[in-house]
């Protein structure tokens, strides 16, 4: 009789672990994903939990993990706030393929002689007019327009989407601050995609080896 109790004890235990492990989340290493509509992200995998945010369509999330027919994904907001939560995953596809990226200037800029606001204007580059970089001087560009050379401040192009080199090790971190978490390291002269631009911040929103999050500007080459 003590026996027949332990062996129904024992079934009852394994069937508690088999009910575990198909309704636990599987966990995988992050990857880039783009909602395909306007879609809730929900506190957990199910249609009736609570909504933490819409998530708007053709904006990127980190996919960490599935459960059943949802995605459990990280949304970063331009804002540099970043949410945990659920999307059911057929509003979710892989990003298209990503092309290169072009910069104009977004509002009209000296050109000066040298890095530096104490060096003196050479020049003046209007707004929508293109410059071509040549090369970064701490957190200046050097730029070559209409015949003049010299340095524009960074934070003045209008930036596009796009593939951007680093010319030295960057974290990428979960908010536009030095003191976010990093997520990834971007080497000496890697590429990242460039998502966008936060307002009003030299910090832009950037995807690499499957990781989305924040990268200081300072550190593109061209």
């Amino acid at each position: 009789m003590r026996r027949k109790h332990g062996i129904h004890l024992l079934m009852i235990l394994l069937s508690l672990l088999i009910l575990t492990a198909a309704t636990a989340v599987i966990t995988s290493a992050a990857t880039t994903k783009v909602t395909t509509a306007n879609v809730n992200l929900r506190k957990s995998a199910s249609s009736s939990s609570k909504v933490k945010v819409t998530v708007p369509k053709g904006k990127y999330v980190n996919a960490v993990g599935t459960k059943g027919k949802w995605t459990k994904v990280v949304y970063f907001k331009s804002s540099g706030k970043s949410y945990t939560g659920y999307i059911f995953s057929k509003y979710l596809s892989s990003p298209s393929s990503e092309s290169g990226t072009t910069a104009e200037v977004a509002t009209s800029i000296w050109i000066r002689s040298g890095p530096s606001v104490s060096y003196r204007r050479i020049g003046v580059i209007n707004a929508g007019n293109s410059c071509v970089i040549t090369g970064t001087s701490g957190t200046w560009y050097k730029v070559r327009y209409k015949g003049i050379s010299g340095y524009i401040k960074q934070g003045y192009l209008k930036e596009k989407t796009g593939n951007r080199q680093v010319r030295t090790a960057i974290y990428v971190r979960t908010s536009p601050s030095g003191s976010a978490r990093a997520i990834a390291v971007v080497p000496a002269n890697g590429t990242v995609y460039v998502r966008s631009k936060v307002s009003g911040k030299n910090w832009y929103l950037v995807s690499y080896n499957g990781r989305t999050g924040y990268m200081y500007g300072g550190y593109f080459k061209y």
